[in-house]
């Protein structure tokens, strides 16, 4: 157990550390677009479109707090008037910054970073799995590795309800991490760029076989430890 409270720990501080991590400095109520990383960008080149993305987000983001600054005064209808104004004006600013055709701005617009969303389900998985052995622990002190039966429909059912769980609490923690890597409390459209909603069947699928293979494993090491036959 002490090896998955290291574990837990390890992705504790990684997801602390990661909180953050994308500087909305030049955020501003005004609607301006301020650059000081350089100009010309060549949008065949990776670490440009990069550079590129960073700025189309960081331009969202802008807008949508510049939106959300009416919100109270002047109603919903106001708040995304004025956002989709502003994005427009700020995107268009930006192809003009990096001499790029809006297009070339456009296209990079929505693109998820893949290193974020790994991080995101290679770290979920980590706790999962944490949590899983003490729950599988727990299952099998209280039904003794003899009796097969039992003990299989038990890591069935088991397997099944924290793959349900998990699913939805993938969803929540990923969001979580998003909002910390933006810096915003308020998602808006983002909010659906998110992944793992359209993978709903495979992180399902994921995350019961994972449950099912540890307690797997944990029922054929209390046969062993019990002098039983492994099946």
């Amino acid at each position: 157990m002490a090896r998955d409270h290291r574990l837990a720990c390890a992705v504790l501080v990684l997801i602390a550390s990661a909180s953050g991590c994308v500087s909305w400095s030049r955020a501003n109520l005004r609607c301006e677009w301020a650059d000081d990383r350089g100009a010309a960008l060549d949008a065949a080149r990776r670490r440009d479109r990069w550079h590129l993305r960073d700025d189309v987000e960081r331009a969202e983001e802008i807008a949508i707090r510049f939106g959300d600054a009416f919100r109270r005064t002047h109603g919903l209808l106001v708040v995304r008037q004025n956002r989709a104004e502003c994005t427009s004006r700020l995107l268009i600013a930006v192809a003009n910054y990096h001499e790029l055709p809006l297009d070339a701005v456009l296209a990079v617009r929505g693109q998820r970073p893949v290193i974020v969303d790994l991080f995101v389900l290679l770290s979920f998985i980590a706790l999962y799995v944490a949590i899983v052995r003490r729950l599988v622990s727990g299952l099998f002190d209280r039904i003794p590795a003899d009796l097969t039966v039992p003990a299989t429909v038990a890591m069935t059912v088991l397997s099944a309800m924290l793959g349900v769980a998990s699913t939805m609490g993938l969803r929540g923690f990923a969001t979580g991490l998003e909002v910390a890597r933006l810096g915003d409390l308020h998602m808006s459209y983002r909010v659906g760029r998110l992944p793992w909603d359209r993978l709903g069947l495979e992180s399902l699928l994921l995350f019961t076989g994972i449950g099912f293979v540890l307690a797997f494993s944990e029922f054929r090491r209390r046969r062993r430890r019990g002098g039983l036959a492994p099946l």
